[in-house]
């Protein structure tokens, strides 16, 4: 009975130390220093920079809905 215990935790330790696998290595790659398109005079035409109005008083949004019970709820 000892002899199957001590084979059964030993066989699996010793078959860690069997990968065939090779050792694995990052491949290399090359990565520009800065993102090189600038924006063109067409691109300035259709893109604008975001300007959030988060501070904007938005009003009783839920009236969009046209529903009686929601304006009862707010």
């Amino acid at each position: 009975m000892r002899a199957v215990v001590l084979a059964t935790l030993t066989v699996p330790l010793l078959m860690t130390g069997c990968s065939f696998a090779p050792k694995y290595e990052r491949p290399p790659v090359q990565t520009s220093p800065a993102y090189k398109e600038l924006p063109t005079a067409e691109s300035k035409d259709l893109w604008k920079t975001g300007q959030p109005k988060d501070d904007a008083i938005r009003g009783p949004w839920w009236q969009l809905f046209n529903d009686s019970e929601l304006d009862a709820l707010e």
